[in-house]
């Protein structure tokens, strides 16, 4: 009974930080739209090999398999991986180093314009921090990463649809 009831509350917790982590994301890309159209740079309907697939295709590739592929490279192996030599070397956890540098990778990947890869990037800081967190508190980070990546990704999903952006 005392399990349930600690699993139930850090569930609730984990349902706290995950709306946290939801609400920053629009935040950040709200602020980073402002930031990135006033300084000139492109913000318009990138171009790219995925709009030669059905609307279903892409559905299942950006809402399933690009989350599941992205949190395996990126925080699943990339981020721990630097978090280790990182340690190994210096004898000390820099998390922010590992978050940054993974952040830096995920955005680089996501390279159809450079508007989308500074915006990429400061969503790999927000999923690779997220990650962190559920990997501290036991939240089992890899499932938790993957739904809010996928999370993400449906609203932009449903938002291109409904808007034809």
């Amino acid at each position: 009974m005392l399990q349930r009831i600690k699993d139930i509350i850090l569930s609730l917790t984990n349902l706290k930080l995950f709306i946290f982590f939801i609400i920053s994301i629009f935040l950040n890309l709200i602020l980073l739209s402002f930031f990135l159209e006033y300084f000139g740079l492109n913000v318009e309907k990138r171009e790219n090999q995925i709009y030669k697939f059905t609307k279903i295709e892409i559905f299942f590739q950006v809402v399933f398999f690009a989350p599941l592929l992205e949190t395996l490279i990126f925080q699943s192996f990339l981020f721990n991986y630097i978090n280790k030599l990182h340690f190994y070397f210096f004898k000390k956890n820099n998390p922010w180093l590992s978050i940054i540098i993974t952040s830096c990778f995920f955005g680089l990947t996501h390279f159809f314009n450079l508007s989308y890869v500074i915006i990429t990037f400061f969503l790999g800081i927000i999923f690779t921090l997220y990650y962190y967190i559920c990997l501290l508190k036991n939240y089992r980070p890899f499932i938790n990463t993957i739904l809010l990546h996928s999370v993400y990704n449906l609203i932009i999903f449903i938002a291109e649809l409904i808007f034809k952006v």
